[in-house]
């Protein structure tokens, strides 16, 4: 029998935009904590309808496994904020939700992260496969279903030993006839050296580095997460870091090594390089208002008609006077707002213009080539992570590669790249130049004529090796900053052979 209530809540509760302008502060104070956490993607934000005199729900689009991460790195944020003060939720939805006190009106700001369609909550069993598996002395390879059946089940047995501590319950439920994840994981989990087999624990960082591990968590380059391991083996007095990546063949495109936004790697060069990119952030977020809110008006009748209504004032006022509004300043941009009301065909088409906002990104980031460069190198190869070695902490990038055919298992051999060799290859090219980044020749940038995409393309080379071919682009919130994507070079990856 249907529940008349939760059936009218399901179709009564939805998303709107901000509607004044404590709203709209709250809004960029949310795009704000989207820059910080930069390593996670939040694919949509809106004030949901269920707010009152008393409280402000705000929802957040994210893919559900990695909730509880941005939880916890947002509420890490709000409590060293001079404006806000953390507040509590219920205890059963820590991981997932999170509040603060608004400043302009002292209601309580209930912020509930929610999976995006597509994801399954906290159900991504990947990271806990590799690592439960490093539990057992030997990892056989599977030869069918029944095999890989029996694989899980002594997963099972591991993750309810105590002995992998970090999990969720989605992720274990997410275990059962996931053969294609458990593919992967085989791959990845066999490449790790065998020294760290029949380990003693295991943990996982995707919710919070548990009091055992917490002393090699670091903070670096606007980075909550610079050791990026997604778990960490023990064995004996020795641990292991482990960044995880997945994908099905050997021939697939490597799965991108960073997702960094633009706007918060300059935040972090004016404290950690030079102030002067404090003023370079601050002029750009103006050039980008401008550049969104002149698209906005020459296409205010392409917007939909709620959006319309709203602006029709503000369309009646000189051409100065609309600029000045939708530009806003400091907090407060509402261009943030109409912008998500465009058509992304639209936007898309004044990015590949040669007036587009990309033009400014691409000039601030070729006349800073050297200082992009060097953190690039830090933020994706970790290597400053080698002083852990003091207290036997290693750091590995490692690949799965696997996946589940109607014929059964497909499992590659998995890439496996420790702190020592990336640092020792870095270093050998390293004594060749200094590391810098420039246009990729083969490439387009979005604002040169003929250009097809809205995107900026480059090479990070050191010396005269290209290592890394990087991508600056919009990932569907063009409200906030585009971000960096890298894949390593063929150049590059020979080099570890």
């Amino acid at each position: 029998m249907i529940n008349l209530k939760s059936f009218l809540t399901f179709f009564t509760e939805a998303t709107r935009p901000p509607e004044n302008d404590e709203e709209k502060s709250l809004y960029s104070f949310m795009e704000e904590l989207d820059s910080v956490v930069a390593h996670i993607k939040v694919e949509d934000i809106g004030i949901n309808t269920k707010t009152n005199s008393k409280t402000v729900y705000i929802d957040k689009y994210l893919n559900g496994a990695q909730r509880p991460a941005y939880v916890i790195a947002a509420s890490d944020h709000i409590k060293n904020h001079p404006e806000y003060t953390l507040d509590s939720v219920a205890s059963g939805r820590a991981s997932k939700e999170f509040a603060f006190i608004s400043p302009d009106s002292g209601r309580t700001v209930h912020v509930k992260c929610r999976p995006q369609g597509g994801f399954k909550s906290d159900g991504d069993p990947n990271e806990l496969f590799a690592s439960a598996l490093m539990l057992l002395p030997k990892i056989e390879t599977p030869i069918d279903d029944v095999e890989m059946d029996v694989i899980i089940d002594k997963v099972k047995r591991l993750v309810d030993s105590g002995n992998v501590i970090g999990h969720t319950p989605g992720q274990v439920a997410g275990m059962d006839k996931n053969y294609g994840k458990l593919c992967s994981a085989i791959s990845a989990a066999q490449s790790i050296p065998k020294e760290y087999l029949n380990a003693d624990k295991v943990y996982l960082t995707g919710q919070a580095w548990d009091k055992d591990v917490k002393q090699f968590q670091r903070t670096k380059y606007g980075m909550k997460d610079f050791n990026s391991s997604d778990f960490i083996i023990k064995k004996g007095n020795n641990y292991l870091g482990v960044s995880l990546k997945e994908k099905k063949l050997a021939t697939t495109a490597d799965p991108t090594l960073i997702n960094k936004s633009f706007s918060s790697m300059l935040a972090a060069f004016s404290t950690e390089a030079d102030s002067k990119f404090g003023d370079l952030k601050n002029k750009l977020e103006e050039q980008i208002a401008i550049f969104y809110s002149a698209v906005i008006i020459r296409n205010y009748k392409k917007l939909n008609r709620q959006t319309q209504e709203e602006l029709k004032p503000i369309a009646k006022l000189p051409l100065r006077k609309q600029m000045e509004f939708l530009v806003g300043s400091g907090k407060k941009r509402p261009w943030k707002q109409y912008v998500r009301a465009l058509d992304n065909k639209i936007i898309n088409s004044s990015l590949t213009s040669q007036k587009s906002v990309l033009s400014k990104m691409d000039s601030i980031l070729l006349s800073n080539s050297d200082v992009f460069a060097e953190s690039l190198v830090q933020l994706i190869f970790k290597a400053e992570l080698k002083d852990l070695k003091k207290v036997n902490f290693d750091f590995a990038l490692v690949t799965g590669i696997g996946q589940y055919l109607k014929k059964g298992p497909q499992i590659s051999k998995g890439e496996y790249k420790d702190i020592d060799t990336m640092s020792s290859v870095l270093e050998n090219i390293f004594s060749a130049g200094k590391a810098k980044i420039i246009k990729n020749p083969k490439k387009k940038q979005a604002f040169e004529l003929g250009a097809t995409a809205a995107n900026l393309n480059y090479l990070l080379v050191i010396g005269e090796t290209p290592i890394m071919q990087i991508q600056l682009r919009y990932k569907g919130n063009f409200g906030s900053a585009p971000s960096f994507q890298a894949g390593m070079t063929k150049e590059f990856k020979a080099l570890f052979n």
